[in-house]
């Protein structure tokens, strides 16, 4: 069954897409497996001509992001390959009849493309490459052909290739046990290549995916009394991009996201993230959801807009669902258009502070501290700060209380987002 949907566009922690189109041929009872997206990245002119220059094109470059796509969010996609022996066929085959681009500087694998040498190169964004990750210059993915019929050869010469020899071909997921890179961002799809081709070429292929089932903390779902982790196997799936395909257009913020992270603190979930550059962006939104799929709202963080440097920004959930949860960040301009961030998913388990002796008269015992903790401050009865401690890699601390005047006060457990925790104290003479 063929038809046409939409997703938010991918956007890479180096480049700005700001065209997508989406194309999904989707075979259904393979779960979790939902079909196959594509989405256009836009290239710029003065790169579209040489490009155009240097493969002797009639029609300038279409650059194109194939994506798989999951519907659960504790898959990954572990491997692509192809081969046929005597038990059985499932070649991996890419029809490229025009010919694709392939950069000089460039790699049959994303992960061997250095990004700090696309302003040299203006021209190796757009290469043509493979990988199974959302972040394909940094995913440890590995790959293995056949040298009788290496099909990576074939595909940095510009060429169709299809792997259909015993030995087979693959590209892999070399990642460690918990620690995944080919899980899907929040739109669930997972990118597996780039492919640039002329303008309006028909370009498609037969593929083939492995895709494994893992725990919630990230290692691999291996019950007792089963042999090996679960796994789906993903044969002979049909995609085309054909002349006629007429790509929606839509804009992409400009904004670079290069760090988000959601951690566990005495006061809830901290959230901190970092951008390399934002134009007319208005603000980011805190979003949370118990199960990966319905978000709903915490907080509202004002961007600083346009800027071309390093910007932080931090947000606490100081209401966080117990267990398990996800994270993520909506982006959105000054226009209202908007996108998000990959997902993170953290623990939260409530902590208990120990404050004794209490009363206490010369010294106070204070215990349990959150990891995040850095200041400690004793209020009076109205509010007035009168004595403050700082916190270094403490799980405890004594804290001096002499000389002060007998009667009731307030200990304040301080993050970098403020108090998060109170205890009541009272100093006796």
């Amino acid at each position: 069954m063929y038809f046409v949907a939409m997703f938010s566009c991918y956007k890479s922690s180096i480049l700005t897409f700001v065209t997508c189109a989406l194309l999904v041929n989707v075979t259904r009872g393979q779960y979790p497996f939902n079909g196959m997206s594509v989405q256009e990245v836009e290239i710029p002119q003065p790169e579209s001509i040489e490009i155009q220059s240097e493969m002797g094109w009639d029609l300038p470059p279409q650059c194109w992001r194939l994506y798989a796509c999951l519907e659960d969010p504790n898959w990954e996609i572990q491997a692509m390959f192809g081969y046929a022996d005597t038990t059985g066929s499932s070649p991996w085959i890419l029809n490229i009849p025009e010919g694709v681009y392939q950069h000089f500087g460039g790699s049959h694998l994303g992960k061997q493309i250095n990004p700090l040498l696309f302003p040299l190169f203006p021209c190796l964004p757009y290469d043509s490459w493979f990988t199974l990750s959302n972040d394909p210059y940094s995913a440890n993915v590995e790959s293995i052909t056949d040298l009788g019929n290496d099909i990576f050869a074939d595909f940095e010469a510009g060429l169709s290739f299809t792997a259909d020899t015993p030995t087979g071909s693959t590209v892999f997921g070399a990642w460690s046990n918990g620690d995944s890179q080919g899980l899907p961002d929040a739109d669930n799809k997972v990118l597996l290549a780039q492919i640039t081709v002329e303008s309006g070429a028909d370009l498609s292929g037969t593929w083939n995916l492995q895709i494994r089932r893992l725990n919630p903390d990230g290692s691999i779902y291996d019950p007792p009394g089963v042999d090996q982790s679960e796994i789906v196997t993903v044969s002979g799936f049909d995609w085309s991009i054909t002349s006629d395909f007429d790509p929606c257009q839509i804009v992409f913020l400009p904004v670079t996201l290069t760090s988000f992270s959601a951690k566990p603190s005495s006061g809830g979930i901290a959230l901190n993230w970092t951008t390399e550059s934002e134009l007319s962006l208005d603000r980011f939104e805190v979003q949370r959801s118990k199960e990966g799929i319905d978000f709903e709202h915490v907080t509202a963080i004002a961007a600083n807009g346009n800027i071309s440097n390093h910007s932080q920004y931090g947000a606490l959930d100081d209401n966080p669902y117990v267990g398990y949860s996800y994270y993520r960040l909506k982006a959105v301009d000054i226009n209202g258009e908007h996108d998000y961030s990959d997902l993170r998913r953290v623990e939260f388990r409530p902590t208990s502070v120990e404050v004794y002796p209490n009363p206490a008269s010369i010294t106070v015992n204070i215990s349990g501290f959150a990891e995040d903790i850095e200041q400690v401050r004793l209020l009076d009865i109205r509010g007035a700060l009168v004595r403050k401690w700082h916190v270094t890699n403490q799980v405890h601390m004594n804290a001096s209380v002499s000389n002060l005047p007998v009667g009731v006060y307030f200990l304040e457990l301080c993050t970098k987002f403020g108090a998060v925790q109170s205890e009541r104290l009272v100093i006796k003479p």
